[in-house]
């Protein structure tokens, strides 16, 4: 009998405590989340890079390698069968060649894929979606919320690695520039929703003229001088600590004047200043 032209299988896959893991297809992001397996939709936001992909294009290296090995499981023998079956038919009436079937191919079924931890578990404050991500995020994975609250969530996940850590000041560089990146993001997204050119984002003065030349925003509204140089502090020491090896630049010193007896030291961290 031959093998039908179609054959549907079904691949069932364990979750984590009711949560499936998800990788995003952007190529430059590739980042790894868990979705409540009740929240999963037919269409799916990265909650880093906030891209939108069909759900059934967020497959993961595991979850691919399981399903490749399931069908091998079940069809491969189903084809080397048929083939044998055609070799003894074409045959079956020479009197020169004999066929004498091999031993059947082994296809072990496969072990299912083990999710792997992440982080934070969080639920989206507009559509309700639970979802678990590493690190700082920007999306909600089910309706792509920009719900401050989950920069809220970002802030907690910060706090709570520097607080856990058994190496704080490495921890600290982390947190200092998981705080750039939290900003960073907020503002790509609000200057895309006003039709804004993106800009350099880690930059408090850049974004603050790009900002008010654009939109009329002014991002210092309410800080007083001591809340400014608080932020650019925080944002400089990221900078020299990811470029300088932590050592205060000139640039550093251009940008906060009052922090000039520090040129050439290493520039320190600290959770309150964070």
């Amino acid at each position: 009998m031959a093998l039908p032209n179609e054959l549907n299988f079904t691949v069932g896959f364990p979750t984590d405590e009711g949560f499936f893991g998800r990788e995003c297809n952007n190529p430059t992001c590739r980042r790894y989340f868990k979705v409540q397996e009740d929240s999963i939709k037919p269409q799916m936001h990265c909650p880093y890079c906030g891209q939108d992909f069909p759900n059934d294009e967020l497959w993961t290296p595991d979850q691919l390698r399981y399903m490749k090995g399931e069908i091998a499981h079940e069809v491969m023998p189903m084809i080397e069968k048929e083939l044998s079956d055609m070799l003894r038919r074409t045959f079956s009436g020479s009197k020169h060649i004999k066929y004498v079937p091999g031993t059947p191919g082994h296809y072990p079924r496969p072990q299912p894929p083990t999710e792997r931890k992440v982080d934070s578990e969080l639920a989206c404050p507009d559509c309700h979606t639970r979802f678990q991500v590493d690190g700082i995020f920007g999306y909600c994975p089910g309706c792509r919320s920009e719900n401050l609250r989950l920069y809220d969530a970002n802030l907690t996940i910060i706090k709570r690695e520097v607080d856990s850590s058994t190496n704080p000041e490495r921890a600290l560089r982390h947190a200092y520039a998981d705080l750039v990146s939290t900003f960073e993001t907020f503002c790509r997204k609000e200057a895309n929703r006003l039709s804004i050119d993106r800009g350099r984002f880690q930059n408090l003065d850049h974004t603050r003229r790009l900002f008010r030349r654009s939109a009329g925003i002014d991002i210092f509204t309410d800080l007083d001088v001591d809340g400014i140089r608080l932020l650019k502090r925080v944002f400089e020491k990221r900078h020299v600590h990811e470029h300088n090896e932590g050592v205060i630049s000139q640039r550093y010193v251009d940008q906060i004047p009052e922090d000039a007896a520090l040129l050439g030291q290493k520039a320190e961290l600290t959770v309150q200043e964070l």
